[in-house]
């Protein structure tokens, strides 16, 4: 799903900063054989782990403004209690002009409205967000949260998408994507 959408937005450029939060290994090298001459490339992760190279909580990094022109962020900010100053930062250390990719899981499949309450009891996480460490089930209008920290918004509908290419990709039309301009 990432390569697809890399290529639907133009995004698979020379000569970028390139910042992944919480990649998994096949992302990771899916990045590094598919970008030429990248000027950096980080990953990042709550947890250390061996293809990450910065181990930081997204709602406070230590890192300076404008520095990425490409952050990637797969499945990620439904897992973050305050979403809001995670976006926020990332906004901060993209450049002017810089590009957030971004998916998350629309829970239930479909559905139109975010969905979070923190009075929800851990244990029932699971039963509620369909996940047992979603703190929120996220709907088609989660995206308006980017807008509001000042991100200008595309969305890939995979409803438009060529059944062929759907196939090769292992895409599902349920899938939501967002590319966010700064």
């Amino acid at each position: 799903m990432i390569p697809f959408s890399l290529q639907y937005f133009g995004l698979i450029k020379k000569n970028l900063k390139i910042l992944h939060i919480a990649p998994n290994v096949n992302e990771y090298n899916y990045v590094k054989s598919n970008f030429d001459t990248l000027l950096c490339y980080d990953r990042l992760d709550i947890k250390k782990r061996k293809h990450t190279n910065i181990k930081q909580d997204i709602t406070q990094m230590n890192i300076a403004d404008n520095t990425y022109n490409l952050v990637i962020a797969w499945h990620v900010f439904e897992h973050i209690k305050d979403d809001i100053k995670a976006i926020s930062e990332i906004y901060r250390v993209l450049k002017p002009t810089g590009y957030l990719l971004v998916s998350v899981p629309i829970y239930p499949i479909g559905s139109i409205l975010t969905y979070e309450d923190n009075r929800i009891n851990y244990k029932d996480y699971y039963k509620i967000h369909g996940h047992h460490d979603h703190c929120r089930s996220c709907g088609l209008d989660y995206y308006k949260r980017f807008e509001s920290v000042g991100f200008k918004t595309k969305v890939l509908d995979l409803k438009k998408v060529e059944s062929i290419k759907m196939e090769t990709f292992g895409l599902l039309k349920e899938h939501v994507v967002w590319c966010f301009n700064k």
